[in-house]
């Protein structure tokens, strides 16, 4: 069968004889290779021209339509960018919005002088809303726990225990969830460890709805000397 046709069957010049008259020719509806026909209406008939290639077909507002598929969230990784930590604060800015959570790894992560603490902050901002809490892995005697916890910080602090003043071991992870979203605060977890059996855990919040576009490291007061910084997208 080469086409489909609706036909009428009159009766002409009241012979028995039955001829057809064509009423309509459906292939004349077909423009193209792939094309599909469907009814619009009651007795209706229209043609969904075919989609492009990796499309499915699917229903928008009651009628067959071409889309194509979201790729739906794979946790996987992109590398968006390697720093050196030098001077007193490193500021990553211009951070791709494109991804759903932020990480980051500072490696080794070392100061000029004792007796300071790595910080975060985000957007330039050292207004006084972000608060932390976590808790610890105390060296020596076998291990204990301690807590810890800040309210109304002008920053992050990374950790529990001061950065060392050589090159060493340290690792800090920093995750930042839902960084680009605009409807609520951002949560931020971060863990890691200075020194042999020091590993901490913190969560912490930045009380701000804004989309994180630039995160700051901050040495503390004293200056980093060395240390990396590698910053992750996450789908």
């Amino acid at each position: 069968m080469t086409g489909v046709q609706t036909c009428a069957l009159p009766i002409s010049n009241a012979l028995p004889t039955p001829t057809w008259d064509i009423i309509d020719d459906v292939q004349s509806i077909i423009n193209a290779a792939g094309d599909l026909l469907y009814g619009t209406a009651n007795d209706t008939v229209g043609r969904l021209g075919i989609g492009t290639n990796g499309q499915v077909l699917t229903v928008s507002s009651g009628l067959p339509s071409w889309q194509t598929p979201v790729t739906p969230d794979t946790g996987s990784e992109t590398l968006l960018g390697t720093f050196s930590l030098t001077g007193p604060t490193v500021t990553i800015s211009g951070i791709n919005q494109t991804y759903k959570h932020l990480r980051l790894e500072v490696v080794n992560a070392y100061v000029s002088a004792g007796g300071f603490q790595l910080g975060i902050y985000f957007n330039g901002d050292t207004s006084s809303i972000y608060s932390r809490a976590g808790f610890r892995l105390q060296p020596g005697g076998g291990g204990t726990f301690t807590g810890g916890a800040n309210e109304n910080f002008p920053r992050i602090p990374v950790g529990f225990t001061n950065m060392p003043t050589a090159a060493g071991s340290a690792i800090d992870e920093i995750l930042i969830t839902n960084y680009s979203v605009t409807d609520h605060f951002k949560m931020v977890k971060n863990w890691g460890h200075v020194e042999t059996n020091n590993v901490y855990f913190q969560v912490a919040n930045y009380r701000s709805a804004s989309a994180i576009t630039s995160v700051t490291l901050y040495a503390g007061g004293t200056n980093f000397s060395g240390g990396t910084v590698r910053v992750y997208g996450v789908k």
